[in-house]
């Protein structure tokens, strides 16, 4: 009976103390339109993942030192060899321990180890080979143990290589649904619904991960960026009202940033208000770098049909970065806008001609030909591309492309002339 009471007293003081901690009227019902969904507002109240939580811990057998309770040895032996530079005389006997204690852990079903393979099978890491099908055989297997982060883990999987996209909503949302405070998790839906196609629901996806995530933090940072563009994605199918309120309130909460009230600027020109764009694009000069700015402005005066405008805000600043490809993109879409779409596709010839290194112009091409179902140009333009560059990750995203594009050329007939 003592412990009930006790208890029912620091329920009732935590709530208090809660209530003490938020706005009241007015600013209460305008900060509400921040919320993920009916949840709390994440500005105001102290943050889950910073709270310090007690864990068991146990002595490892491996190094000697207290861990987790639920790390194994190998998990130990993992966290070891990630922190070891592999010029040390013990690497190479360790890293074959690691490799050796993680393959009988998941041999005999424990799903994390199963993880750990499939994570460096898919990343080369530690010498493994870079295989994408043991890697998704790992993923599955941590799945098939019953622990219900190895379906995630694999959902997490295919949406990074773009495959089974539905599938992996759907197990992303039930995962979220259990625990709706993991924004990692949240940023693969909004990924997925990304690469389906589906923008509100990717914006709404990523609207929830940025306000579970902590204030001021990294986490939170890295997701912004990533908000913002699917809030500028889904714009049209939620509307100017309700796209203008959404920035507003973020531009409220946090009115010393400036990539906010930017992102207000290209919201207010997408709804063909240049007026109140032009304004707020002068309030924010000289706080925010010059090249978006003169992008921005470019696209302003087109709206407004003054093309020799929009020409003399890029044009000076593209004679001093010549390989600029943001400004290279700004020209090529004033060019087109105005109807002069073969001098714009020469510019573009031009570029990839004199460019030391045109890989990206090259994929700009690319994927405007795959808007005109001129997949033999498209093709092409992936495949000079593929073949300069190196990086793994990039050859996997164009080869991806290149996959894409025979896919839609199955299906659509060719609009080359």
């Amino acid at each position: 009976m003592i412990g009930k009471i006790i208890t029912a007293c620091f329920f009732t003081w935590a709530l208090l103390l809660f209530h003490s901690c938020m706005p009241f009227g007015s600013e209460r019902e305008v900060l509400a339109l921040s919320r993920a969904d009916d949840d709390v507002i994440r500005d105001y109240t102290a943050s889950f993942r910073n709270s310090t939580l007690l864990s068991a811990v146990k002595r490892c057998g491996h190094c000697g030192k207290m861990v987790e309770a639920e790390i194994s040895e190998g998990e130990c032996m993992f966290r070891e060899i990630n922190a070891l530079d592999p010029r040390t005389p013990e690497y190479p006997k360790k890293l074959a321990r690691m490799r050796d204690q993680l393959r009988g852990e998941a041999e005999s079903g424990y799903g994390p180890a199963h993880y750990l393979l499939g994570f460096m099978a898919e990343n080369g890491l530690f010498g493994t080979k870079r295989d994408e099908i043991a890697a998704a055989r790992r993923y599955r297997l941590f799945s098939e143990t019953g622990d219900p982060r190895g379906t995630a883990e694999l959902a997490c999987f295919w949406v990074r290589i773009g495959e089974n996209l539905p599938a992996a909503a759907e197990i992303l949302k039930k995962a979220l649904a259990a625990d709706p405070r993991d924004t990692g998790l949240g940023m693969y839906l909004s990924e997925a619904y990304a690469l389906m196609g589906r923008n509100r629901e990717a914006f709404e996806a990523a609207k929830r991960a940025y306000y579970y995530s902590p204030v001021d933090s990294e986490e939170r940072m890295a997701i912004e960026s990533v908000f913002l563009n699917r809030l500028l994605a889904a714009a049209n199918e939620i509307g100017a009202d309700a796209a203008l309120s959404q920035i507003g309130d973020m531009i409220y909460i946090s009115p010393n940033n400036i990539d906010f009230k930017y992102f207000r600027c290209i919201l207010l020109l997408m709804f063909g208000r240049c007026d109140e764009a032009e304004a707020d694009l002068r309030k924010i000069k000289g706080l925010y770098p010059e090249e978006p700015l003169a992008i921005l402005q470019a696209r302003i005066c087109a709206a407004r049909g003054d093309f020799p405008g929009a020409y003399a805000s890029l044009d000076p600043m593209l004679k001093a970065d010549p390989r600029s490809l943001p400004l290279r993109e700004a020209r090529f879409q004033l060019l087109v806008q105005e109807n002069r779409e073969k001098e714009a596709f020469a510019e573009l010839e031009k570029y990839v001609k004199n460019d030391p290194d045109p890989v990206d112009i090259l994929l700009f091409r690319a994927h405007l030909y795959v808007e005109r179902r001129q997949w033999d140009l498209a093709e092409k333009d992936f495949q000079k591309a593929l073949e300069s560059v190196s990086d793994e990750a990039a050859r996997r995203r164009i080869r991806q492309s290149l996959n894409s594009l025979r896919e839609m050329r199955d299906l659509f007939p060719s609009d080359a002339p």
